[in-house]
């Protein structure tokens, strides 16, 4: 799947700041590899379905990823997605409440 991505970014990943683009092909890499391990239906990214979206944002949620992290892994995966003529958007992660108002 990693060479899918590879070819579908092509176009996306010779455009902006160069960081800013290895950072989201990296990204997208995770998540394939998180898709292969834990996903056993998924061969190719045409298998991606808003559900595996959802339990990925889950994980990061396991794994103390911070909002911020979280909201850039969304905007990776909606890349993807609208360059592989995906309808619509990929599902957004839920991210958790602002703190800043709880009272003690």
């Amino acid at each position: 799947m990693k060479n899918q991505i590879r070819t579908s970014m092509n176009r996306f990943s010779r455009q902006g700041a160069l960081t800013a683009r290895r950072e989201e092909i990296a990204k997208l890499n995770r998540f394939v590899d998180w898709l292969t391990e834990t996903q056993q239906g998924v061969k190719s990214i045409e298998n991606i379905g808003r559900r595996h979206v959802h339990e990925f944002y889950g994980y990061l949620s396991l794994k103390n990823r911070s909002v911020t992290t979280q909201h850039k892994y969304y905007l990776s995966i909606r890349k993807l997605w609208a360059q592989t003529g995906r309808a619509g958007r990929p599902p957004k992660p839920k991210l958790r409440d602002d703190m800043s108002n709880v009272q003690s």
